[in-house]
């Protein structure tokens, strides 16, 4: 049997042409500096480097966190609500993707976390600090599970390997589950999640959080 020679694989490195290098040329450097000190010296520079300082280190003041957290908690509202009606219908990749509900049903449990993390910032404002955090309680008793559910879906790659917080979770359970018609509802991990109770909930959290602005100082 004739044996084939091996083929022999030559690189070839395309040559290209060396960028020239600016000769030195000490007078126009000993410009370019005097430029730049010029600028540094300069009133206007300085003051603008005082802005950007003073405006990166001073605490947001109340007013500022307040519309920072109903911002996100905004863009959070518009998500859970978008969730909720993909939740009740019926979408076009149905036919292809069986766990269509299913992927809704994390985006909702995402909506939901961002919804109530906007809530814990607005509570960190004083002149709201009450009422905000009279919504939040209302929030949690309203939807008793969802700490569960959040907790094991921002931690889903520690309870695959049964290294999660809570015990009782074990890595089977992550992929055993149930979708109900009424509400929809989500049965996963032993405890429920009803959409359309979420969505109450969430809304009223959301208006304790518009409402609070009542509480702040006028400007």
């Amino acid at each position: 049997m004739q044996r084939r020679a091996p083929i022999a694989w030559t690189a070839h490195r395309a040559t290209r042409p060396r960028p020239s290098r600016a000769k030195p040329n000490p007078s126009r450097d000993a410009e370019f500096l005097k430029g730049i000190r010029k600028a540094e010296s300069d009133t206007s520079h300085r003051d603008m480097f005082r802005f950007f300082a003073m405006t990166h280190t001073e605490k947001p003041t109340s007013a500022a966190t307040y519309e920072r957290a109903r911002r996100l908690a905004n863009v959070s509202m518009f998500a859970v609500d978008l969730q909720v009606r993909r939740l009740r219908s019926t979408e076009p990749e149905d036919g292809t993707f069986i766990f269509r509900k299913w992927f809704d049903f994390d985006s909702l449990i995402v909506a939901l976390t961002r919804l109530r993390r906007a809530a814990t910032l607005a509570r960190k404002v004083p002149e709201i600090r009450r009422p905000v955090a009279a919504a939040l309680r209302e929030f949690d008793s309203s939807l008793p599970d969802f700490t569960r559910l959040r907790d094991v879906a921002e931690h889903i790659d520690e309870y695959a390997v049964d290294s999660g917080k809570r015990d009782s979770v074990l890595r089977h359970d992550l992929e055993v589950s149930s979708i109900d018609g009424g509400g929809p509802t989500l049965n996963w991990l032993g405890v429920q999640l009803n959409a359309s109770e979420a969505l109450v909930a969430a809304g009223r959290l959301f208006k304790a959080i518009q409402d609070a602005s009542a509480f702040l100082p006028k400007p």
